[in-house]
């Protein structure tokens, strides 16, 4: 499954997500992965090549992944309108059923500064797994 997710920010300087609402099945696991990254920063410019990480609480907290990141990605100095289209799709464990009540930061990795958007697009995969991890 293919979810899209918007966010724009609005006249009171605060970032508004467009999250579908949806709900998991219990009985099942699932795995996400982002496959498709567009954004635009609002006023700082970080280094050409820094490295960004996106974290959402939709993956979960352990100690492999614990900052909770689902994507890490390079800056590209040359553009002021970032696209990144994620060749190998890494794959982690879905952690939050409820879909709309999902979060996410956009930082430096190695600064932990979260950094202002002014807007993004952000394409998800969802894989439902069965109970030995395979892909259904």
């Amino acid at each position: 499954m293919i979810i899209n997710i918007t966010a724009k920010r609005d006249e009171s300087g605060s970032l508004k997500y467009d999250i579908p609402s949806l709900n998991f099945d219990r009985r099942f696991n699932y795995k996400i992965g982002v496959t498709h990254i567009n954004y635009q920063l609002l006023n700082t410019k970080p280094q050409n090549n820094e490295l960004l990480c996106l974290n959402t609480n939709l993956v979960d907290l352990s100690v492999h992944n614990a900052n909770q990141t689902i994507l890490h990605f390079p800056f590209d100095f040359g553009s002021i309108v970032q696209n990144i289209k994620v060749p190998i799709v890494v794959h982690h464990n879905l952690q939050l059923y409820e879909f709309e009540n999902a979060s996410f930061v956009f930082h430096r990795f190695l600064e932990n500064d979260v950094l202002e958007l002014k807007n993004i697009f952000i394409q998800l995969e969802v894989l439902r797994v069965d109970a030995y991890g395979r892909i259904q």
